[in-house]
């Protein structure tokens, strides 16, 4: 589950389980997508721009979840190349969680613009 403000919020789940609130959490909408996924996590890091990971997997939205864009990803190492200027981003420390199974990894990065 996240909540990116104080009404709206995501959460994902087993067999493509995704919802949508804009209540604080009082309704929620099926966002579900068809697939037996078992979605793991989410992260927005916008009211538009989310991320979505599953079991080989990574979803991506840039409008809110109107549209999902799906990767297939087969076990290795990746790289993600974030673009401050259409993320509105600051300069600073930011803080980032990897999470794969039952590991997880804390990291920071330092943004300069």
């Amino acid at each position: 589950v996240q909540l990116i403000s104080s009404q709206v919020g995501w959460a994902v789940g087993e067999s493509g389980t995704l919802l949508k609130t804009l209540d604080e959490g009082t309704n929620w909408i099926n966002k579900s997508i068809s697939s037996n996924l078992d979605l793991r996590g989410i992260n927005f890091i916008d009211d538009s721009h989310g991320i979505i990971v599953g079991w080989n997997s990574i979803i991506k939205t840039t409008d809110a979840g109107e549209r999902l864009l799906y990767e297939y990803k087969i076990p290795r190492e990746y790289e993600i190349e974030l673009n401050s200027d259409n993320l509105n981003l600051s300069s600073g420390i930011y803080f980032y969680l990897m999470k794969t199974g039952e590991r997880q990894s804390l990291r920071k990065f330092l943004l300069i613009k």
